[in-house]
């Protein structure tokens, strides 16, 4: 009689800690999900290559030595081998990486020629994870030597 007696105890705790487990595992996830602020979706923002400056500062009345180069620092790292302008006339020039890798220092193989010079940089210019340029940059310099004093 103690042995049946011992079995149903037996079970008896089986099943209680069975309810006991099955029962405190959803409030578990409950408090876990009360407890978690809510998840809103962050606003979908289109990412683009942008300009923060450009150096020297255009101005139409200030002329500059035919060999000044131009400093342009973008808002992400951009690689040389992926920066595409057109100069207008036509020069040779180079980019290279500045201080920083936002930067892009574009300069003249020799000189730029005397008067105005129109630089475009072209959207198809990207950032170094791909990210592609909005809108063309176009900047203009006028660039003359300095002529000799008496």
């Amino acid at each position: 009689m103690k042995k049946k007696i011992l079995i149903v105890f037996a079970i008896f705790v089986c099943i209680l800690l069975i309810i006991l487990i099955f029962e405190n595992i959803p409030k578990k996830n409950l408090v876990n999900k009360n407890n978690t602020p809510p998840v809103t979706p962050a606003p979908t923002e289109n990412l683009f290559l942008k300009t923060e400056s450009i150096l020297p500062i255009q101005n139409a009345t200030s002329q500059y030595l035919p060999i000044q180069f131009i400093t342009f620092t973008f808002n992400l790292p951009v690689n040389p081998d992926h920066f595409y302008y057109k100069v207008d006339p036509f020069v040779e020039a180079v980019a290279k990486n500045g201080d920083s890798p936002n930067i892009i220092i574009l300069s003249p193989k020799e000189k730029w020629q005397e008067g105005l010079t129109t630089i475009t940089v072209l959207e198809n210019t990207t950032s170094a994870t791909g990210v592609r340029l909005e809108n063309p940059i176009i900047y203009k310099i006028k660039t003359e030597f300095p002529t000799g004093g008496e």
